[in-house]
């Protein structure tokens, strides 16, 4: 379970990358911010692939299953017009399908992956570039840096605003 400390963290963190989004292929601030937090954040070890797209490794060295789950962390080309404090500072272009949302959960798992670690295989955390021209998934799967035939599963996931949230019962 994550602390509200980190709740907080992660929430900052959303917002951060909601006030500074990137067009695909040119998320370069975004690649930095995703490493400089994973480095003071997590045990992950980090590896820049796809030019602009981050692959956080999580390997309990015993022999096991790999397991990566995938979030996207482009934005596009629409100008904000939302008033929130934490809108848009990039001139047309905006966080308007949840990738900021998307690239915290992948930075949520990985503080929650270091506080309690795998037993056995690898977990990868994918933050993909580029999902929104349709580029970033051949360039993650054509980087040498990918690890290629190591991964067993591959998990993706949505966010919708729509959807009510579920409570537990």
């Amino acid at each position: 379970m994550l602390i509200d400390s980190e709740f907080s963290l992660l929430i900052e963190t959303r917002k951060e990358i909601h006030r500074n989004p990137e067009l695909s292929g040119k998320e370069k601030k975004t690649q930095q911010l995703i490493l400089d937090f994973l480095v003071k954040h997590s045990s992950a070890k980090c590896i820049k692939l796809a030019k602009t797209g981050v692959l956080a490794c999580f390997d309990s060295g015993n022999t096991g299953q790999t397991i990566l789950i995938r979030g996207d962390i482009d934005a596009l080309p629409i100008q904000e017009v939302n008033a929130f404090p934490h809108k848009s500072t990039t001139k047309k272009v905006s966080h308007k399908c949840g990738h900021d949302g998307h690239t915290t959960i992948l930075l949520g798992l990985a503080i929650m992956l270091t506080k309690k670690p795998i037993q056995k295989g690898k977990v990868f955390l994918l933050f993909q570039p580029a999902e929104e021209i349709g580029a970033g998934a051949k360039a993650v799967l054509n980087d040498p840096a990918f690890p290629e035939g190591e991964i067993d599963f591959v998990y993706a996931y949505i966010i919708s605003p729509d959807l009510r949230r579920m409570k537990s019962s």
